[in-house]
């Protein structure tokens, strides 16, 4: 059972990517002061970027919903690195060593956790 990813002052969520590609993004996460947040973009060098945004107070917490990475390069891999940042040091939460042409790696706070899925929608 997964449980939700929550975060206080001076705490991120950051996504690494490394290989030749060209990838998505989209990040949901509640902050309990000002609600619902969300973050998207797309990348396509390799880089380290925040999926969120640290709490603004020490009173604030984030709780990330939802991740959603997708690769569109239309015939090479990447390697992705979700990883919470506590203003100090990097966590590995979760790693895709080849997510591939076409593929999505998701996060859902709902109990499934992260999955890969390919083309077809089917679950890796």
């Amino acid at each position: 059972m997964y449980a939700a990813v929550s975060f206080a002052l001076g705490d991120k969520i950051q996504a690494t990517f490394s290989g030749t590609f060209s990838a998505s993004y989209y990040c949901s996460y509640n902050n309990n002061t000002n609600g619902l947040a969300v973050k998207y973009g797309s990348v396509s060098s390799n880089t380290t970027i925040d999926l969120t945004l640290p709490p603004g107070a020490a009173s604030q917490t984030n709780q990330v919903q939802a991740i959603s990475i997708v690769n569109s390069a239309s015939s090479s891999s990447l390697t992705v690195i979700i990883q919470y940042f506590d203003g100090s040091n990097d966590y590995t939460l979760f790693e895709v060593m080849s997510l591939g042409a076409g593929y999505t790696l998701t996060y859902t706070a709902d109990g499934a956790g992260f999955q890969v899925y390919d083309t077809n929608g089917d679950r890796q």
